[in-house]
């Protein structure tokens, strides 16, 4: 996928059992809402129209990785994983989304120069305040 400067990246991990079932699960329930999805060793990637979602399973949980070109999609796509993982019975309910840099899931939240997100900071809304 072709990288731009504009672009938004975010990042979440979910302690969770089975977490390879889980996100194979995930992909099955998001089929219809994206564009193509493939495997890259551990790696699920699920492709939407201007963003992508990287699900990677370890032994000790799930993380979760958003990019895309505009918020509508980068919102849209973490709030339809967020609600698939929701409806998975061992899975937390809270998801903690922090900004992530150009490479998935090596920088915690900086570009690599230092700055957060490349200078676009998201402010993350709580569970609590979305109920």
């Amino acid at each position: 996928m072709e990288q731009l400067a504009d672009r938004f990246f975010s990042e979440a991990f979910v302690s969770i059992l089975n977490a390879t079932s889980v996100a194979d699960l995930l992909c099955e329930r998001c089929r219809g809402h994206c564009l193509s999805m493939d495997r890259s060793g551990n790696d699920r990637r699920l492709l939407f129209e201007d963003g992508r979602a990287i699900l990677r399973p370890s032994d000790s949980g799930l993380q979760m990785r958003v990019e895309a070109g505009n918020l509508v999609v980068f919102c849209g796509v973490r709030m339809l994983l967020q609600g698939q993982l929701a409806t998975v019975p061992t899975a937390a309910r809270a998801v903690g989304w922090r900004p992530a840099g150009r490479e998935p899931f090596v920088d915690k939240g900086t570009d690599g120069a230092g700055r957060a997100n490349g200078g676009r900071i998201l402010e993350e809304a709580s569970a609590a305040s979305l109920e």
